[in-house]
């Protein structure tokens, strides 16, 4: 048997094992000290059977945190997601809905977390850019020196995707735990480490395809302005638009079609070629949903940033992430399996 009571402060339900009476137990939401209720007391009906084995008549099973027994019992609505091998992920089809609602519901089960995230990420964001600074100032003019100008611009860019790729390896690794209603997220966070330098290959990768891509699209405009002179650079310029829109949306597909892939590599130690294939399979049919909500979530996020007067960065830095994990553990149905 066990004793279910409430919170005093938030009022969530929590249980605790039969003789724990006049004992105290610290609320896992809220973080309140309550005085466990004696066994004379009426039980808070929880619409579940006590014995975490038997069948319940509201079709809920309780779920425990080995973590914290204190925890609130969890129903087939609100499981965490759990871990499973990679031989057991199963293609599931992801909607905008389903992406922003769980995404919601876990950051507001890990408000304290998430903002936390939030905070780190943005502090290691501004000490890159102030490590930047003298990169950036010792760039001469590219009418003075071109060469040592392409010089400086690439190993700018260089350092953009290390830094980049140090913010993924933290956000994604402290968001999965986060899904998984982990008590300790950033518990651990130096073995996420070990992921960085494929989580860099795998930037700098995308990130020179794309820089090669993208040049591909301007030669027709540097081969006509150097052959047909200024007269014939609108019509360069317009052939390399043509060309542009069509490879983008290529582009696109594919850098939609491997965005799982940092997933894969921190939650299953995958290497970048292997993860990046697996992305996409598990994306297909779901590219279109997670570019919505990309778009619908960055247009709803500028403005509450905005409204907040940037401090709404604290929140939408960890929600852009948590995005990515939620799309990663439904498109796998490691959030179905928690039902």
């Amino acid at each position: 048997m066990s004793i279910d009571f409430q919170c005093p402060e938030c009022s969530k339900l929590l249980r605790v094992p039969d003789g724990s009476e006049g004992r105290q137990a610290q609320c896992p939401h809220c973080g309140q000290v309550a005085n466990v209720p004696g066994s004379e007391l009426p039980e808070i009906s929880s619409g579940f059977s006590p014995d975490p084995f038997a069948s319940s008549s509201a079709g809920t099973r309780p779920a425990f945190d080995p973590d914290n027994p204190y925890a609130a019992p969890h129903t087939e609505s609100d499981a965490p997601p759990v871990r499973v091998g990679l031989e057991q992920l199963q293609r599931r089809t992801i909607t905008l809905d389903m992406l922003v609602s769980r995404t919601w519901a876990t950051m507001q089960d890990q408000l304290g977390n998430s903002a936390l995230l939030g905070l780190l990420l943005i502090g290691m964001a501004i000490v890159s850019q102030v490590v930047g600074i003298p990169l950036s100032l010792a760039q001469p003019p590219v009418a003075r020196d071109p060469i040592a100008f392409v010089g400086f611009f690439v190993a700018q860019q260089v350092w953009g995707q290390v830094i980049g790729a140090l913010l993924m390896c933290v956000a994604l690794y402290v968001g999965l735990a986060l899904a998984r209603r982990s008590s300790a997220p950033f518990a651990g966070l130096g073995d996420a480490f070990s992921s960085y330098l494929r989580l860099l290959g795998y930037s700098l990768l995308v990130g020179l395809l794309t820089i090669v891509i993208i040049a591909a699209c301007a030669i027709p405009f540097a081969a006509i302005g150097a052959f047909g002179g200024r007269d014939m650079l609108p019509v360069g310029i317009g052939v390399s638009l043509l060309l542009a829109i069509p490879v983008y949306i290529v582009l696109m597909a594919y850098v939609l079609s491997w965005v799982l892939a940092p997933l894969f590599i921190i939650d299953h130690n995958m290497g970048v070629v292997d993860a990046m294939t697996t992305s996409r399979q598990f994306m297909i049919g779901n590219r279109l949903s997670l570019l919505a909500t990309g778009i619908v979530v960055g247009i709803v996020g500028m403005v509450f940033v905005l409204v907040t007067c940037g401090l709404g960065l604290i929140l939408l830095y960890p929600f852009g992430f948590l995005i990515m994990v939620v799309a990663y553990l439904s498109a796998t149905g490691q959030w179905e399996k928690a039902a």
